[in-house]
């Protein structure tokens, strides 16, 4: 098996904890100690650290991954503008927070009569997330995919170790939530010290070159404009939400896009160890690219089927009868994130040939859909209409990539045939390995 398996098994079993462990554990334990108003709460401040980490990391993440990989731009130099970025864009933030506190713009993401002391100076935790999502990116360049599977996993233990000590104790609020948000985001950068003493302590980085900005930015920018649109395609709907009907709405309706994105581990999981492997320029990149987004919409759609079946009755049983209005929300989502496997994994290969603008164009034109649909349907028909419009955009963001994928990698229907001809000898050949593996560890 060589590196790409390694990294893509490694990156499977780790996402398996993450979502179906450490995420169902978060999930169970907030549900039933702040419920589904608190639970709402808890998701829209969360919501507003990650919105500002993602709209203003101007691309760095993903750039870092690309030009590393490609050996364009030398990780000591990466490491000192990602600092320097972090810490100007965290400035912005604050400053941009403030401006919508105090104009009461703020209070559309979130009910500000809720942000006590603790929650603040929670807030503070934002350099540190730029910084952690910026070396995160040199890391995957690297290939170091072992490593960034580790720093997600210690995060997120300690997020739910703590979360559930505070339940077990009877003392778990919103704001305590929020600071234990912040502490796993510490543990993050901790891992990530640790793991580059020698390159962070050694003594003064190496400073970029304006043209090595430049290329970084150029590169970064048509990349952040798809990353910004997607993202809302991904979570204005929760604002909307929020702003249309209350926190109690969103608690549920977040609870079933958490629950039914568990359906993702395959098509993350890939594209995660895709993009350093067609950044590299790996010869095999579009065969690859094909054979995973097969495999990963054939196991999504088996997955669907029994998320389908199965997924009503647990969400009751693990959560409470206090959740029961996320089961229609969480089936009408199924059959958009379902196709939208597709797009994960195609969309890391049109980053990684440089192609990132694409992906812009067609978040883009998924985001019409989204906010045409969230607006018309959100105030008639609640969370319902807000699962519907977001199953819509995905499944024409799918539809979209897939297009233009197969212009941009010239794939003719013959390779389309060879390709899934041997999708099944791979397929066993997994298998056989797997076993094998097995029966040498029993042994």
């Amino acid at each position: 098996m060589g590196v790409l398996g390694k990294n893509y098994f490694h990156t499977v079993a780790t996402n398996v904890v993450l979502k179906l462990v450490l995420g169902l554990a978060i999930g169970v334990v907030t549900a039933r100690a702040l419920g589904p108003a608190g639970r709402g709460e808890y998701n829209l401040l969360v919501l507003v650290v990650t919105t500002f980490t993602t709209l203003l990391n101007f691309g760095i993440p993903a750039s870092n991954t690309y030009f590393v990989a490609k050996r364009g731009i030398p990780k000591e130099k990466l490491l000192r503008a990602s600092f320097l970025i972090a810490l100007v864009v965290s400035a912005f933030s604050f400053l941009l927070l403030f401006v919508l506190y105090m104009t009461g713009y703020l209070s559309f993401l979130f009910p500000v009569e809720k942000l006590t002391l603790p929650i603040v100076a929670s807030l503070g935790i934002i350099p540190i997330a730029f910084f952690n999502l910026f070396a995160q990116g040199i890391i995957v360049g690297e290939n170091k995919i072992f490593l960034n599977n580790y720093i997600y996993l210690g995060s997120q233990s300690t997020l739910a170790a703590a979360l559930t000590l505070a339940y077990a104790f009877g003392i778990l609020t919103v704001p305590l939530a929020i600071v234990f948000f912040a502490v796993s985001n510490l543990v993050a950068f901790g891992i990530i010290a640790v793991a580059y003493r020698s390159t962070l302590f050694a003594g003064m980085l190496p400073r970029m070159e304006w043209r090595e900005y430049k290329k970084l930015l150029g590169f970064s920018m048509p990349l952040q404009a798809g990353i910004i649109i997607q993202f809302f395609n991904y979570r204005l709907d929760a604002f909307l939400v929020n702003y249309f009907l209350g926190t109690l709405s969103v608690g549920l309706y977040v609870m079933a896009v958490n629950l039914v994105e568990i359906l993702w581990l395959l098509s993350s999981s890939m594209a995660a160890v895709l993009l350093p492997t067609v950044a590299s320029q790996h010869e095999h990149s579009k065969k690859i690219s094909v054979k995973a987004a097969m495999a990963s919409f054939g196991v999504t759609v088996i997955g669907g089927i029994g998320a389908f079946i199965f997924a009503p009755p647990l969400i009751m049983l693990l959560f409470g009868k206090d959740f029961a209005g996320s089961i229609a929300p969480f089936l009408i989502l199924l059959p958009g994130i379902m196709i939208f496997s597709i797009t994960n994994v195609l969309a890391a290969y049109m980053t990684g040939i440089g192609k990132p603008g694409f992906n812009t164009a067609i978040a883009l034109i998924s985001l019409v859909f989204t906010v045409i649909l969230d607006l018309v349907l959100i105030p008639r028909i609640g969370i319902a209409g807000a699962a519907f419009a977001s199953s819509v955009s995905y499944t024409v963001t799918s539809l979209m990539s897939l297009v233009i994928f197969i212009r941009l990698s010239g794939l003719t229907w013959a390779e389309c045939g060879e390709y899934m001809a041997s999708f099944k000898g791979d397929f066993q050949s997994i298998v056989s390995r797997a076993r094998l593996k097995m029966l040498s560890i029993v042994s």
